[in-house]
């Protein structure tokens, strides 16, 4: 007795059947309209807002946070919690990571500095 093939052996038997009979224009105008699909869904994904508080001490982290993104300038108020766009968020944070980065690696720097001297003495 043969065996029943699944929903997705089915689907997947249906789509390579359909494939072959297109015409290699209509796979192009296929594959163009699936990776536009995929772009419009990153590009609502990045548009998307999402909450964000910057700290504020009002010594150091007073002032409001300017982030420019292609030409388009955007100002955070700290203290308080706003709606921003996604890619607005992932730049900040991606600027804060290169700061803890940087103070790292200055402070790396910092200690062999520190090591190069007490030895010459």
């Amino acid at each position: 007795m043969a065996r029943m093939k699944t929903t997705e052996e089915v689907i997947e038997q249906v789509a390579e059947e359909v494939v072959k009979t297109m015409s290699k224009a209509e796979i192009e105008e296929a594959e163009a309209a699936k990776k536009a699909q995929e772009e419009a869904e990153r590009t609502a994904w990045l548009n998307e807002k999402v909450e964000f508080k910057a700290i504020y001490d009002g010594d150091t982290y007073k002032d409001d946070i300017i982030v420019t993104i292609n030409g388009r300038n955007y100002q955070i108020q700290r203290g308080k919690k706003v709606m921003i766009p996604r890619f607005v968020y992932m730049a900040i944070d991606q600027a804060e990571r290169q700061l803890m980065e940087g103070a790292e690696n200055l402070r790396g720097l910092v200690r062999r500095f520190d090591n190069e001297v007490v030895s010459k003495f």
